[in-house]
């Protein structure tokens, strides 16, 4: 008989971003495929926010590419937690007082320019109840509610183990309720 052939995994072969995007600080990690940190960077959110926040960030993924010596081309894919609601139509993000000017321009669009990377933005506690789903106090509930009180106050809404958006992204923006 044959031995079986062993592969072993490439960590190297390509990356993924993180963006955590608050009003009062931007941090940035790349992991390799095995989901492994091999760089991080954070600052204060430029306080003018809209497109500065936009050039802000296409200014730190360079740095952080540099200080981790990996080629552009080699980060397949990015996620971003921000604040405010994330319309997945129309690409905007609406009330985000904590960051002024993101409902001025397509965020999501003017991001993935900047970036030159395919990137999914979602509400940052939308992303932390699924976070919690995965590897968290949720792990094994198919419905839950997660509230994130920082700044401001939001939900994430899990049902069936799925994520509840609504249809304009705002399903658990509990602190605009009249």
């Amino acid at each position: 008989g044959r031995s079986a052939p062993t592969y072993e995994l490439n960590p190297r072969a390509a990356y993924v971003l993180g963006i955590r995007l608050e009003g009062s600080i931007v941090q940035m990690a790349l992991a390799d495929i095995r989901g492994d940190v091999v760089s991080e960077l954070s600052e204060p959110t430029n306080p003018s926010g809209g497109l500065e926040v936009v050039v802000q960030l296409g200014r730190l993924f360079l740095a952080l590419l540099t200080a981790a010596n990996v080629e552009r081309d080699r980060v397949r894919f990015g996620v971003m937690g921000s604040p405010g609601v994330v319309d997945p139509r129309s690409g905007h993000i609406d009330i985000a007082p904590s960051i002024p000017h993101l409902d001025d321009i397509n965020f999501v669009e003017a991001v993935r320019e900047a970036l030159g990377l395919e990137l999914t933005i979602e509400n940052g506690v939308k992303l932390a109840a699924l976070g919690e789903l995965w590897q968290g106090e949720a792990r094994g509930t198919s419905d839950f509610a997660y509230f994130g009180i920082g700044s401001g106050v939001g939900m994430g809404l899990v049902s069936e183990g799925r994520l509840l958006r609504g249809a304009r992204g705002a399903a658990g923006e509990i602190a605009y309720l009249p």
